[in-house]
């Protein structure tokens, strides 16, 4: 569903709480400051450009960054549940991940990823609601990611650089030698890599498939919202005490109980 002005504030709330809650020592600090430095562009960015894909429209980055972290963290449980082996990697790194998969689709330190489209035709008969902003310098959304948190001097462990790099799995070329390799020597050698993939595959379709549900009751609109008065930045140094992951994900995605 998608979310208004309250709602993309509250969720950029929850992001920050989780930040506090699963990040540790300097690193959180960092982040904090990145996102404090970034919050109106985070909080009110779309998570993609075409309206027959996922969250497109404000908020629906943050919305799917939240979806990706609870669906990640029910993947670890249940890989773990099975027997997988997942001691080489922390939580922390997961989450770390899962809140950063997507960090380039903000832009960079100047200017937005995406822009709304200005041809009504496209916009009406293509769906493209946004464009790639033309000012950006052309790297993979995961480059820039990266690229953005090293500009705060935030370090990553090679658990959560790989993690993040090859999110999309093998639908991305460039992630094919790594997926496909036959050597031994030349695998993905820790889970992260496919637990954190899974995460995102989940949390992009079930919003897909919400957000089709929704464009056949009713049009909805993709401006983004005016500036609402509280300050995106003063969430920063308010607590939130965090509810049952499973409560807040039917709640976000408004998933319907299925019939017995």
């Amino acid at each position: 569903m998608k979310p208004n002005e309250t709602e993309i504030m509250n969720n950029f709330d929850e992001l920050i709480s989780l930040i506090r809650t699963h990040i540790t020592g300097e690193r959180q600090n960092q982040l904090l400051a990145l996102y404090d430095d970034l919050s109106e562009r985070i909080a009110t960015a779309p998570a993609s450009s075409i309206n027959t894909f996922h969250g497109c429209y404000a908020g629906g980055y943050v919305k799917h960054v939240l979806g990706v972290i609870y669906m990640s963290l029910g993947v670890y449980d249940m890989w773990m549940a099975n027997g997988a082996y997942m001691e080489d990697y922390t939580k922390e790194e997961l989450v770390f991940a899962a809140i950063n998969h997507d960090l380039g689709k903000i832009g960079d330190m100047n200017h937005d990823y995406y822009i709304p489209n200005t041809s009504d035709w496209h916009v009406k008969n293509q769906g493209k609601v946004y464009v790639i902003n033309p000012l950006i310098v052309n790297m993979s959304v995961p480059d820039r990611g990266i690229w953005l948190l090293q500009n705060y001097g935030i370090s990553l462990s090679q658990n959560e650089f790989l993690a993040i790099k090859l999110h999309d799995g093998p639908y991305v070329e460039e992630n094919k030698p790594y997926f496909t390799a036959w050597g031994e020597e030349k695998k993905i050698r820790s889970n992260i890599v496919f637990v954190l993939h899974q995460g995102d595959f989940m949390a992009a379709r079930i919003e897909y498939e919400t957000e089709r549900q929704e464009r056949r009751q009713s049009p909805i609109s993709h401006t983004r919202p005016k500036p609402v008065n509280k300050s995106i930045k003063s969430t920063l140094s308010a607590g939130q005490e965090l509810q049952d992951a499973n409560s807040l994900f039917a709640k976000m995605f408004d998933t319907p109980k299925t019939e017995k």
